[in-house]
């Protein structure tokens, strides 16, 4: 889960005219090696943009991964099972260099006030 100024920082980035497609074309890609885009996300439109946006999908978004999921097999006990995760987690590599460039990491805060 993004924290609120990391949050703020990613929204802006997707509803950017360069940095936004840009994601987009990474997340197509990532579907296209197999991978689920997933994370906690809106039902609507986030406060402040249109429904119609044209990346409305991702910035609903308030967690944003790329996974992989394994049905309970023998080869998770082994060495192999490594492999294939190291390849995932490569695969996802532009994923993470993105999230790095436009979002970093966050103020140490969730963005709520406490009472």
């Amino acid at each position: 889960m993004m924290a609120g100024d990391q949050l703020a920082r990613y929204r802006a980035a997707v509803d950017d005219g360069h940095s936004g497609p840009a994601l987009e074309g990474i997340v197509a890609g990532l579907r296209d090696e197999g991978l689920e885009v997933a994370g906690e996300a809106l039902k609507v439109a986030p406060r402040g943009y249109p429904r119609d946006h044209p990346r409305v999908d991702l910035l609903r978004h308030k967690s944003l991964a790329a996974v992989r999921r394994y049905p309970p097999e023998r080869w998770l006990g082994t060495p192999a099972a490594a492999t294939r995760v190291t390849a995932v987690w490569r695969a996802a590599a532009p994923l993470t260099r993105w999230l790095a460039a436009h979002v970093g990491p966050g103020d140490g805060t969730d963005g709520r006030r406490r009472r």
